[in-house]
C-alpha cells in the first residue's frame, strides 16, 4: 500500500487494534471518501499485521508517523467509554493539532437534521433520528436506534440492538447495553450503565448500574469502572 497516495479524501488512522478497532477499520474500508492507513496501539509491535493493515506505532509516535505517511484524521477504536476518553486525551497530548473524524457505516441511517460530532463511530444498521445529536467520540453500535430529538452525550455508547424512544437524554460516558430499551423522554445520567435487555421506564441518575424490566438502580458506579 502506498501511504502517500493522495487520490482519496481523508486518510484515517485507527487507534486501537482490538476487535472493536477492526470493526472501525472495516467501516473506513467501505467508505467512498476516507482511506484507512493503519493502526496505532500501545499493546502491539510496530509492523504487526492486523488484517490488511499494519500497526504504525504507539500513541506517542502518532505525530512523527503522521509526517511520514500522511494522516489527516484519527478515530479511536476502543469500546470502553472511559478508556476511549483517556486515549483521545493522550492523542491530543502527543499531537495537539490532531483532528478526529466520524466513521459511519454506509448501511446506517442518519437523519439529515441529526448531528454526529467528531470522533464518533456509527455502525452497520444503526439509526439516528431527526433532530438528534450524537456527541464527540460516541459509539452507536450495530442495529442500535437513537430516536428523534434525543441526545447521546460525549463518550457515551449504545450497544448492538439498544433502542431509545424520542426526546431521550443519555449522559457523558454512559453505556446502554445490548438490547436495552429506553422509553421516550427518559434521562439517563452520566457514568451510568444500563444492563443488557433492560427496559428503562423512568429517569436514572448519575454514576449507577441499573438493570431489569423495569430497570432499577442496583448499585453505585465510579467513573472508569469496567463494564465490558
Amino acid at each position: 500500500m502506498d501511504f502517500n497516495d493522495r487520490s482519496y479524501g481523508h486518510r484515517v488512522a485507527v487507534v486501537g487494534a482490538s476487535g472493536h478497532g477492526r470493526v472501525v477499520a472495516d467501516i473506513l474500508e467501505m467508505s467512498s471518501f476516507d482511506t484507512m492507513v493503519g493502526y496505532f496501539d500501545d499493546g502491539r509491535s510496530v509492523g504487526d499485521q492486523i488484517g490488511e493493515h499494519l500497526v504504525l506505532g504507539r500513541i506517542e509516535d502518532i505525530r512523527e508517523v503522521s509526517g511520514r505517511v500522511r494522516i489527516d484524521r484519527i478515530v479511536v477504536g476502543i469500546g470502553d467509554n472511559a478508556t476511549r476518553a483517556k486515549v483521545a486525551e493522550a492523542i491530543l497530548k502527543a499531537w495537539p493539532t490532531a483532528k478526529f473524524t466520524t466513521a459511519i457505516h454506509p448501511s446506517a441511517s442518519v437523519a439529515r437534521s441529526a448531528k454526529v460530532l467528531d470522533g464518533t463511530v456509527v455502525m452497520a444498521g444503526a439509526v439516528i433520528g431527526a433532530g438528534s445529536t450524537v456527541g464527540h467520540h460516541c459509539i452507536v453500535n450495530t442495529n442500535a436506534s437513537l430516536d428523534h430529538d434525543s441526545e447521546l452525550a460525549d463518550f457515551a455508547s449504545m450497544a448492538p440492538m439498544a433502542t431509545t424512544g424520542g426526546n431521550v437524554r443519555i449522559g457523558r460516558y454512559s453505556a446502554i447495553s445490548i438490547g436495552a430499551v429506553v422509553k421516550h423522554s427518559v434521562r439517563v445520567g452520566q457514568d451510568t450503565v444500563v444492563g443488557a435487555n433492560s427496559t428503562v421506564l423512568a429517569d436514572i441518575g448519575d454514576g449507577v448500574i441499573a438493570y431489569g424490566t423495569p430497570a432499577r438502580t442496583i448499585r453505585p458506579r465510579v467513573h472508569g469502572d469496567r463494564y465490558l
